[in-house]
């Protein structure tokens, strides 16, 4: 339903580079994984699957969502926006507090502006 691509050269980017860093921390992996699968969710059944976790960021012009998965205390996100069919992986954050720090919202909000327009 939705093609995947990592910001900003579709295969490779800084979220890519952050996932390939947690699939080789052995005490990690495991996240490595849920968050492949929530990926796979995602791009077969799109914005309305029940199998992951997706809300819409406020703050955000357009239409930014996190991807949202928690595990051994730590919740891990994955940002991206859609543009004609295709969900842009902005960013990756491993959140210690319920707000978005102000330094990753304004890099979210300028690679959702480089997508979108």
């Amino acid at each position: 339903m939705l093609r995947i691509q990592f910001h900003p050269g579709g295969d490779d980017g800084p979220v890519r580079e952050r996932l390939e860093a947690l699939r080789e921390d052995p005490q990690r992996n495991y996240a490595w994984a849920k968050l492949l699968n929530d990926l796979g969710f995602l791009e077969s059944e799109g914005l309305l699957s029940k199998r992951v976790s997706i809300e819409r960021v406020q703050g955000v012009p357009g239409s930014v969502w996190a991807l949202r998965r928690s595990f051994a205390g730590i919740r891990y996100r994955i940002y991206f926006c859609v543009r004609e069919g295709t969900a842009w992986l902005l960013h990756y954050l491993e959140k210690k507090s319920p707000r978005i720090p102000p330094r990753d919202l304004k890099l979210i909000r300028k690679r959702a502006r480089e997508v979108l327009s």
